[in-house]
């Protein structure tokens, strides 16, 4: 088995959407970026710092500051500990492990409740021990491609103070919070009916939604639609709250009511993903019409690989699964898999 590791500033620098564990430089704001590249740090994949030459204070940061490291969390050194301060679990980088039992351990009942990022942190990030997404398959290879958003679901919970009391109003009422239960809620749209081929892709036909409750380690994990036979090649995620992701769902809902038919070219799963997280990045959604949008012959359209580049490059991105070059593909290259002759063919039927 042959183990290679990477610096912080050398992984961000070849992948500018890598993991955000090794420091995404791709997605962190230009002043912030300035800062980070002051500072290098090797680390194992679980997050143990490489010996011999990490151990230089630099004098551009304060003592403080310099003890946040992997996962930008910071180190806890009390009692020659050496934990990762998570804010909801501690973690030890030497055994790759949560010290705290998963506050959502049910969900997960093949793993170990005190596994860290399913034990793959290649691929998988968590960055406070708390779930909050865009999912998308690619578009390459003579494959269409698919985009959906999964989101959080919520449950009532007690109140209770520092001695464990329940909590009260003024009116005795008890007091109640809304809490994350660790399932989240996926929705997509698909051509109903017959659905569509290269005869009808750009005219409506009747609009089938789905709303499927799982938890997101199963929806990035598996093929949660049934149809794509194969897990997605993109997860993106985004940190919420309970308000925005109301009105987010209030939207999906507003959507659905208005758009009864499904259209390739201007009403597709793209087209309905967007509208999923659009309150959740900070680009207007003008801008992000914009951003996602690819033009295909006289058509243009909202693609699954240009609104993953699209959402993916937003500074408050974090990045669960990454597709990487699939998504630069052109829709009309990638289902007419590759061929040239095909592609121009495909081109000019879109054109017509």
């Amino acid at each position: 088995i042959q183990l290679n590791f990477f610096s912080i500033f050398e992984l961000a620098m070849l992948n500018p959407i890598t993991n955000p564990f090794f420091l995404n430089f791709g997605t962190k704001p230009p002043e912030k970026r300035d800062r980070l590249k002051k500072k290098r740090v090797k680390y194992y994949p679980f997050g143990l710092k490489h010996k011999g030459y990490n151990n230089v204070t630099s004098s551009l940061g304060n003592s403080t500051a310099q003890k946040f490291g992997y996962g930008g969390k910071e180190l806890n050194e009390e009692l020659g500990l050496n934990w990762g301060d998570f804010g909801w679990r501690n973690y030890d980088a030497s055994l790759g492990r949560w010290m705290n039992i998963d506050n959502k351990a049910e969900k997960y009942m093949p793993m170990s409740p005190y596994n860290y990022t399913l034990n793959n942190p290649m691929r998988y990030i968590d960055p406070d021990g708390q779930d909050v997404y865009l999912i998308i398959w690619a578009s390459y290879n003579g494959r269409i491609g698919h985009a959906g958003v999964a989101i959080d679901n919520y449950k009532k919970v007690e109140r209770k103070d520092s001695k464990g009391n329940v909590v009260k109003d003024s009116k005795g009422n008890i007091v109640y919070d809304d809490v994350k239960d660790g399932t989240v809620t996926y929705y997509d749209l698909w051509p109903g009916g017959a659905g569509v081929d290269e005869s009808n892709f750009d005219k409506d036909v009747s609009a089938l939604y789905n709303e499927i409750i799982s938890d997101i380690v199963t929806i990035s994990t598996t093929d949660i639609t049934g149809e794509e036979k194969q897990a997605p090649d993109g997860v993106v995620q985004f940190e919420t709250n309970k308000k925005t992701d109301d009105l987010i769902k209030q939207d999906l809902a507003d959507f659905k009511k208005n758009n009864l038919n499904y259209n390739g070219i201007k009403c597709n799963c793209s087209n309905y993903a967007k509208i999923g997280i659009e309150r959740a990045v900070p680009t207007d959604s003008k801008k992000m019409d914009a951003y996602a949008t690819e033009k295909m012959g006289k058509y243009n359209s909202i693609t699954p690989n240009q609104l993953y580049k699209a959402v993916s490059t937003q500074p408050n991105a974090i990045i669960w699964v990454s597709p990487g070059k699939k998504v630069n593909n052109k829709f009309t290259d990638a289902v007419a898999n590759g061929s040239p002759i095909y592609s121009k063919k495909v081109n000019n039927q879109m054109n017509n």
